[in-house]
């Protein structure tokens, strides 16, 4: 399913919801366009492997208050989203 939600006050496109995925990731790309400070960068630990099961870079993760909204309600959360350095039809992974 590809939806889009509001993070840090700015619509994002192009979302994928991945059931099968345990983490949620931001594309490189995205957190440039969304204009984050990378000094809200935090280092992550770990790697991720992609769809192809090649090794993703992972450049730290970032929490960001996320908005998800249909016509009736609306909730929003802090998301910690996994930053890779990787090309992507999407903006954001949601697992």
């Amino acid at each position: 399913m590809v939806i889009s939600v509001v993070t840090i006050g700015r619509k994002v496109y192009r979302v994928l919801i991945n059931q099968g995925s345990s983490t949620e990731v931001i594309f490189c790309g995205t957190f440039t366009n969304l204009q984050i400070s990378p000094d809200q960068l935090r280092p992550y630990d770990g790697s991720l492997v992609g769809f192809v099961g090649a090794q993703v870079n992972v450049r730290g993760y970032v929490e960001l208050r996320t908005t998800f909204s249909d016509e009736n309600a609306a909730r929003t959360i802090t998301v910690k989203y996994i930053v890779v350095n990787a090309s992507s039809a999407y903006n954001l992974l949601l697992g």
